[in-house]
């Protein structure tokens, strides 16, 4: 028996189309020029900052 499994219109459960989207972050941050030149992380910094701010 072959079985097969197609991505064909996957999308989220309100409609919106998730193929080819991919997932969007809740909390967007962008890296600035100040913060690469200081050698930091801001995403990760940003993320750390969030999960700290849910305990």
């Amino acid at each position: 028996m072959h079985q097969s499994l197609t991505g064909h219109n996957v999308r989220w459960p309100d409609g919106k189309q998730l193929q080819r989207v991919g997932l969007q972050p809740d909390v967007p941050v962008t890296p600035t020029i100040r913060g690469i030149r200081e050698g930091r992380d801001e995403v990760l910094e940003k993320a750390l900052e969030y999960l700290q701010s849910a305990q």
